[in-house]
């Protein structure tokens, strides 16, 4: 529980919970994570390909007796060894995540979902990477399997944390869509991206950005959202502000309540349509309750291949 901000020595005190998350899917299935490639994050090792006729050299192993004794001739089995494929954060900072009604800000809450999964994918032998952004800089860790490097990574996660303010002038309009660039533009082809943010920034040129990424990596949105952006507060009086201007806002009156959960509603499902277009899967994590609790659910239970495949 750390609030407005996180700490870099709570980031590293993930590494034991999050050695139970279970990033990789063990059934040779194509995945919500598989995209064109075959999927680095099905596990790792030789995976079955394809069944043909033996062929003088080949190894009296790999024979399939099954298909021989069916054809009345020799057949072997073909095997492919999966590829390498880095694991990439992409972690939106930027001053819409510095909000929160309960336990943790978005902001905070984006980080430790960043340190489990990045302790995860360490922990199976993957090279870990990423980039914080927050419409002012963008620092970058290259993926290695290193926990040093994962270690300078948390420390730029911590550092872009903690420079958050109320004060923080808002980012650009298109800091969600340059990070898509930088992504495509800087990331090795195939890799597994894990995007992190509230999404609020998404616009008409998202889908260009998401439709080019999706193309050439596995890619899934990883969504903090405060209770306040599913329901209303307690009925009252309150002040609200983006840091620019002020209004009111009276939850007693049962209109304006019901028009709150209809635009909440309606910027959940805009973020929904324009991830589904592309089989991106959007994991929502509630900012309000413990992270690892509910990585756990989503992955170790398999839901985004499901739910997605």
């Amino acid at each position: 529980m750390s609030g407005p901000y996180t700490t870099l020595q709570e980031l590293i005190d993930l590494r034991s919970d999050a050695s139970s998350l279970s990033l990789y899917a063990n059934q040779h299935v194509r995945s919500a994570l598989s995209g064109q490639h075959r999927s680095r994050l099905r596990g790792r090792g030789i995976d079955f390909d394809e069944v043909r006729r033996y062929q003088p050299g080949d190894d009296i192993r790999t024979i399939d007796w099954r298909v021989t004794a069916r054809s009345g001739k020799p057949h072997t089995k073909l095997f492919r060894e999966e590829r390498e494929r880095p694991v990439f954060i992409l972690l939106d900072q930027n001053p819409t995540m510095f909000f929160g009604s309960e336990l943790n800000f978005k902001s905070v809450t984006a980080a430790q979902c960043a340190a489990a999964i990045s302790w995860a994918a360490l922990k199976h032998g993957d090279r870990i990477g990423g980039a914080v952004f927050n419409g002012i800089e963008n620092r970058q860790i290259k993926p290695k399997r290193s926990t040093r490097t994962l270690l300078h990574w948390l420390n730029a996660v911590t550092e872009i944390n903690n420079s958050l303010t109320s004060k923080t002038p808002p980012a650009p309009i298109s800091v969600f869509n340059d990070a898509l660039m930088f992504a495509r533009s800087s990331i090795n082809s195939g890799s597994a991206i894990f995007l992190i943010s509230d999404c609020l920034h998404i616009n008409p040129e998202t889908d260009t950005q998401l439709f080019q990424l999706a193309k050439s990596h596995d890619v899934v949105v990883i969504r903090p959202i405060d209770r306040l952006e599913h329901e209303p507060p307690a009925p009252g009086r309150y002040v609200i502000g983006d840091g620019n201007s002020q209004s009111l806002l009276d939850t007693r009156d049962k209109d304006i309540s019901a028009e709150y959960l209809r635009n909440c509603q309606t910027q959940q499902d805009e973020i929904e349509n324009v991830l589904t277009n592309y089989a991106i899967p959007l994991i929502n994590i509630r900012c309000g309750l413990p992270v690892i609790p509910q990585l756990q659910r989503v992955f170790a239970a398999g839901k985004i291949r499901k739910r997605y495949v």
